[in-house]
C-alpha cells in the first residue's frame, strides 16, 4: 500500500524488578487512545506503574499521536471502499459450512450476508493494545506457514463449541 512506510522501532526492554511474575505481556498502541487511557493502562497494568514518571510517558504519547496524525493525513481515503474480492473456489465449502452455523444463521438472518476478501493494508483497525500471549497462541495454532484454509478457520470458525441450551418452563405455556 505505502511504498516506504516509516517504521517506529520498539524501544529496548527496560528491566523491571518485581517480586511477582508478569501475568500478561502487552504492546500498547499509543497515539490513538486518549492520553488518560494510556496513562491509566501504564498505572494499572504494568509493574510499579503507580510509581512511573508520567513526564516521559506523556512525551512518548505526544510523539506517537503526532505520527498517527501524519499517517491520517498522508493516507486519507486509503481505507474508503476497498475492493472486495470473491472467495477463491477452494474456500467455498468452508464458506458454506460457516454460513450454516446456527449462530450465523440466526444472527444474520435479517440482512443479506456475503463473505469476501479485502486487502488488510486497506483497512483501519483501532485497538488499544495487543496481548502478546494471545499472539503467541495464534502463531502456535497456525504454524509457520498457514494456508488459506487455516486462516479462514481461525477467522471464521464454524467448528466451535456450541453454547449449552437449557429449557425451563417459566409460566404456563411459556419456556
Amino acid at each position: 500500500m505505502i511504498a516506504n512506510p516509516e517504521r517506529l522501532e520498539p524501544e529496548t526492554e527496560v528491566p523491571v524488578e518485581t517480586n511477582h511474575e508478569v501475568v500478561d505481556d502487552y504492546v500498547y498502541l499509543i497515539g490513538r487512545p486518549l492520553l488518560r487511557q494510556f496513562l491509566s493502562f501504564v498505572k494499572n497494568r504494568s509493574p510499579n506503574g503507580r510509581l512511573a514518571d508520567v513526564g516521559p510517558l506523556i512525551d512518548e504519547w505526544r510523539a506517537a499521536a503526532s505520527h498517527v496524525s501524519k499517517i491520517e493525513k498522508s493516507e486519507a481515503g486509503c481505507a474508503d471502499r476497498p475492493p472486495i474480492q470473491p472467495l477463491p473456489a477452494h474456500l467455498e465449502s468452508l464458506r458454506e459450512q460457516f454460513l450454516r452455523d446456527p449462530l450465523i444463521e440466526h444472527g444474520f438472518n435479517s440482512v443479506p450476508t456475503q463473505l469476501g476478501m479485502v486487502e488488510l493494508d486497506r483497512l483501519v483497525v483501532y485497538q488499544h493494545h495487543i496481548d502478546l500471549s494471545y499472539v503467541a497462541g495464534l502463531k502456535e495454532k497456525l504454524g509457520p506457514t498457514p494456508g488459506a484454509e487455516e486462516i479462514f478457520r481461525l477467522c471464521l470458525p464454524s467448528d466451535h463449541l456450541k453454547p449449552p441450551v437449557k429449557w425451563a418452563r417459566m409460566h404456563r405455556d411459556t419456556y
